[in-house]
């Protein structure tokens, strides 16, 4: 018990603590791979989810969003609830408001210089502070094909 004390360790206690701080060592790189690799396999459901329901949205208020129809595109928004949701949104062409959905109170989560629409272009953006992520997707017109037959009939 004095050699320990007065740091007179032999040989086989230095390989022991060696390899102790080995395995410890392989634990801890071990489980920050795992957290990492958790986290990240959370952002693509979360990003993945956030695409699939903007596309949703935006398919459904397809002629709400063209007839200006403040109780479809309430309803239309209305029917996503899910606790990852914090705001929905529909957007005009220019980036003005049309109908929204705030689930949080803090209704300050994106300042305006970072709405950035791009066009026919799905995409989205992660705020500066890694909080909130935004998607947009635009409402396309859909021609229906069997409509294009009875357009050549006159």
């Amino acid at each position: 018990m004095m050699r320990i004390l007065n740091g007179n360790f032999g040989l086989t206690a230095k390989f022991n603590l060696l390899s102790i701080l080995l395995v410890l060592l392989t634990a801890v790189a071990i489980t920050a791979y795992e957290v990492e690799r958790e986290r990240s396999s959370r952002l693509d459901a979360l990003l993945e989810h956030g695409r699939e329901t903007t596309k949703l949205i935006a398919d459904f208020s397809e002629y709400a969003l063209f007839a200006e129809d403040q109780e479809s595109l309430q309803g239309i928004l209305a029917s996503v609830s899910d606790d990852e949701t914090t705001y929905l949104g529909l957007l005009r062409a220019d980036g003005t408001v049309l109908a929204e959905k705030w689930q949080v109170s803090d209704r300050h989560l994106f300042p305006e210089e970072q709405l950035a629409l791009s066009g026919a272009v799905q995409h989205s953006q992660i705020s500066e502070d890694g909080k909130y992520i935004q998607f947009f997707a635009p409402v396309l017109s859909k021609q229906a094909s069997e409509l294009d037959a009875l357009s050549l009939i006159h």
